[in-house]
């Protein structure tokens, strides 16, 4: 960097200008960065609930079968069908529930691209006052 003490206000200006222009242009970079880490976080959460929801489809259609004959043997068909299905819509909205909340946990907002905007605002605005 050159000497800055014996450069003129055009100069001073014109670095400003310059190094202003780079970091926005490193904010936006650090901007994007941190949305798609954030978008990868939702789409895990997203495919945990499709993955959690299939499997527990395939399993729960053979245990439902399996309850189903098991209790017909105590009371009527019927009843049996209708307490399994109960307990199988139990088990999918809670999964459903859980995959939600994880889904509900992230936080969209570029955080560390926030914080460094503050603070280069601040730099900024201390650097403009002393002018």
């Amino acid at each position: 960097m050159s000497d800055t003490s014996q450069a003129s206000i055009p100069s001073l200006v014109s670095t400003l200008a310059a190094q202003s222009g780079e970091l926005v242009r490193q904010e936006i970079a650090l901007a994007k960065a941190e949305m798609t880490e954030k978008a990868a976080d939702a789409a895990k959460g997203g495919a945990s609930i499709g993955a959690g929801g299939a499997v527990a489809f395939c399993g729960l259609v053979f245990l439902m079968a399996a309850a189903a004959v098991a209790l017909a043997q105590v009371m009527p068909n019927w009843l049996a069908a209708l307490l399994v299905g109960v307990v199988a819509v139990g088990v999918g909205v809670m999964m459903l529930m859980r995959g939600k909340k994880r889904l509900q946990q992230l936080d969209p907002m570029p955080t560390r691209t926030v914080e460094t905007l503050k603070d280069d605002a601040q730099i900024v605005g201390n650097t403009e006052a002393r002018s």
